[in-house]
């Protein structure tokens, strides 16, 4: 499955260090040092540790890097400030006066793995049998990341964004992370537009497909009629059987599918490379303008094919009663950036086109990816042509 990857810049890291110093400011719990976790901790920690006046230090933890040539880095004095581990001759080996605050920083609270080590390698390398460690986690030692995965085995004490890769995959790209970029846009433009299909009643089909009844109800015309109720539903609530009703906007009936995108037969691809990945940056170079049917053909790009089959969704009886609405809409209904290292070269070769064929008989460009990521849609600018609202026994 394709992974989408999420860039932050160096102001979105400023930002997030911000939000952290606020954090803490309205804390009454205060560190004595920062920690700074390599690799991904380590430039945060030094900004917050400018931002707040107070000393840091860097912890070396890469598991992820762990061989048999590196091995993480175990701090026993980091361990003794934790505790306040204090060398008496009652051997109780603790003093409050001794224990640190201690704030550890890293990028991302991703599996809870680094963490998990930390707190097993600073408690296994002082006193690890000594009460006092249940009291040391998330009390006088705490913890801060800048994005915090919600399926993480570990909790932090302080976090700017939230994510969930158990449910959405995501891959965190921190500018520390990147060399030299160069920058592509993907532009589809065309003919296409919003269309959903949903479950309805059997009293809603029988109502709404039978222009007697809409007639007799007071509409002007049958095959405006449904655009008349979802205009305005209050003005038809006293003329239209209950059951026939509908509770929700005609958009939000797409219990079976709800699409956006543009219909390949129309769609027009443009490719240019950019100065940045800033909104309407500056053009460096066009790399490929034309049908994306035509594309598909000459440099044989790989399709992914989809069909929505509506029979899957017929009852028992053999009736399928399914709403279509589309709104029809022309020009651009996809844009997105490319984001490649300066030394490697963009191959058009490497896109992939979701493409989707749909009972209405359109086949609607879905979804787009490049080197089997999936490009982030930032929307188009569309115009309004016409809309279309049914209702069938499919």
């Amino acid at each position: 499955m394709a992974i989408k990857k999420k860039y932050y810049s160096w102001q979105d890291l400023e930002d997030q260090v911000q939000d952290l110093v606020y954090q803490l400011y309205k804390c009454p719990w205060k560190p004595d040092y920062i920690v700074g976790l390599t690799r991904g901790g380590l430039t945060p920690a030094i900004v917050l540790s400018n931002r707040l006046s107070i000393p840091m230090y860097a912890l070396d933890v890469r598991l992820r890097d762990t061989t048999e040539d590196y091995t993480a880095e175990s701090n026993k004095g980091m361990a003794q400030d934790a505790l306040g581990y204090d060398d008496r001759s009652d051997g109780i080996k603790w003093n409050s006066e001794k224990q640190k605050n201690i704030l550890i920083v890293d990028d991302i609270n991703d599996s809870g793995a680094t963490f998990e080590w930390i707190k097993q390698d600073w408690q296994n390398n002082c006193e690890p049998r000594n009460e006092r460690w249940k009291h040391v986690w998330h009390q006088n030692v705490k913890f801060a990341v800048l994005t915090n995965n919600l399926g993480s085995t570990q909790d932090v004490d302080f976090y700017v964004d939230e994510v969930n890769k158990t449910e959405k995959p995501v891959w965190l790209v921190y500018p520390w992370e990147e060399k030299m970029a160069k920058y592509y846009t993907v532009s589809i433009s065309g003919y296409g537009g919003e269309s959903v299909y949903g479950k309805i009643t059997k009293d809603q089909y029988e109502f709404w497909s039978n222009e007697d009844k809409v007639l007799e109800a007071g509409f002007e015309d049958h095959d405006s009629a449904l655009s008349e109720w979802f205009w305005e539903p209050t003005d038809w609530e006293d003329k239209v059987p209950s059951e026939a009703q509908f509770d929700c906007d005609w958009h939000d009936l797409d219990d079976i599918e709800h699409s956006n995108g543009c219909e390949l037969n129309s769609a027009m691809l443009e490719i240019c490379q950019v100065e940045s990945e800033e909104y309407m940056a500056p053009h460096v170079a066009d790399v490929w303008e034309g049908e994306i049917k035509q594309l598909i053909t000459e440099q044989d790009i790989e399709v992914t094919e989809n069909i929505l089959d509506l029979d899957e969704f017929a009852t028992k009886d053999g009736h399928n009663y399914v709403f279509y609405g589309c709104s029809a809409e022309k020009g651009n209904f996809y844009f997105a950036t490319i984001k490649l290292s300066d030394d490697e070269e963009f191959d058009i070769k490497q896109l992939n086109f979701d493409i989707y064929e749909m009972p209405n008989g359109d086949t609607i460009v879905h979804d787009v990816s490049y080197k089997g990521e999936f490009l982030d849609n930032e929307g188009g600018d569309t115009t309004g042509k016409a809309m279309y609202l049914e209702v069938w026994d499919y």
